[in-house]
């Protein structure tokens, strides 16, 4: 299929971008999902050297100190470098002019013409390192296309948009989706499943001592901040709750050792 354009190789399938969304789904606790479209995106970037040179002030002469030379890709529909696309494709000879047979893709177009680029690229590339826009000198500027699969997922009744590199396979803004909060249902069934493991119990009960252990001085000094509000007059009121540094997985595990606890000691009797 012909493109406008060169663009970097697809080398991550659709069908592989569809597993990576899923795996990220359940690692962030959601079960119920739904992926609304998985649809390829060829995205321009300017691609381009800097030579930079780092000056200092000597006896009243301005002298270079240091040059710099490095590579580097400015997103051309939104005018801002990109680290995480230059270093996926820092292995990558040359690019194609085709995509590979039976995949489809949209095309999108420049918000920026090569010799407004160009300005854009030398104004960021010198506040990345900090030196004046004059110092910096562009070579070998040219435009590429790069595939980004743009995931739409459906969970906790939004809609969230997901981007993978078509060329890498990593993920882009991870951290845009949130992640669920687990029911103590769900952590007593996963806690039940790992407890099958007899050395299971040793290793959490270690656990949730080393948990009490490690905030036991900061509750001591809440209790100490209580007696004093209390001697001057004033009463809190208001129902009790855990403290702050048990989890919900925590109280679980330490109700379930208890349990434990209480069994063997019938056993014995």
């Amino acid at each position: 299929m012909p493109t406008t354009g060169p663009l970097f190789p697809v080398s991550f399938s659709k069908g592989q971008a569809s597993e990576l969304v899923q795996k990220l789904l359940r690692r962030k606790n959601w079960r119920k999902f739904e992926t609304k479209s998985l649809r390829l995106v060829l995205s321009p970037f300017y691609f381009f050297y800097y030579d930079a040179a780092l000056e200092e002030t000597r006896e009243g002469r301005v002298i270079v100190k240091e040059t710099k030379r490095g590579r580097a890709a400015l997103d051309a529909a939104t005018g801002e470098l990109n680290a995480q696309v230059m270093e996926s494709v820092e292995s990558i000879v040359e690019p194609v002019n085709t995509l590979p047979e039976g995949i489809e893709a949209e095309t999108k177009k420049p918000l920026f013409s090569g010799n407004e680029a160009e300005k854009i690229a030398s104004l960021k590339t010198a506040g990345l390192l900090q030196v004046g826009w004059e110092d910096v000198v562009l070579s070998d500027f040219k435009m590429v296309y790069y595939p980004i699969w743009i995931a739409t997922v459906g969970v906790g009744g939004e809609e969230h948009t997901l981007r993978i590199s078509g060329v890498s396979g990593e993920l882009l803004e991870e951290e845009k989706l949130p992640t669920r909060q687990k029911s103590v249902s769900e952590i007593t069934k996963e806690t039940l499943q790992e407890l099958r493991e007899p050395k299971a119990w040793l290793h959490y009960s270690k656990e949730v001592g080393a948990t009490t252990a490690k905030h036991l001085g900061g509750g001591k000094k809440a209790e100490s901040s209580g007696e004093a509000q209390a001697a001057g007059g004033e009463k809190e009121t208001g129902s009790m709750h855990l403290p702050s540094f048990i989890s919900k997985r925590d109280a679980v595990l330490a109700i379930m050792l208890l349990a434990l606890l209480v069994i063997i000691v019938i056993a014995l009797r």
